[in-house]
């Protein structure tokens, strides 16, 4: 029998694995937790913003001063009859006053 030969062959080593399709992986990763973190920041702002909104408190104040003066006379006619003469003054007088008053907090 012949003897065996004694050659030995190297395996060439095994690629290193790729670095670069982890590495775009995390950063993807990253940037999408950071937009959703915005995304959440101005949802917030915006609901805040809803709840303190101005409340305008308008108030009318009408004071209304009326006077009613009537008069009655009784004048001989030109025949010699009597008539009756009713003389009424009606005096109004209206004040408004409008206030305005506003207010930031919760709207109800």
């Amino acid at each position: 029998m012949a003897s065996p030969s004694t050659t030995t062959t190297t395996v060439p080593a095994p690629p290193s694995s790729d670095n670069q399709t982890t590495v775009i992986v995390i950063v993807f990763v990253s940037f999408g937790g950071i937009l959703l973190l915005a995304f959440l920041a101005v949802g917030l702002c915006c609901l805040i913003k809803k709840k303190k909104k101005k409340t305008i408190e308008e108030t009318e104040v009408v004071h209304v001063d009326e006077h009613l003066k009537v008069k009655e006379g009784i004048v001989e006619g030109p025949h010699g009859g009597k008539a009756v003469v009713l003389e009424i003054n009606d005096d109004v007088h209206v004040d408004e006053v409008i206030r305005k008053n506003e207010k930031l907090g919760h709207a109800s």
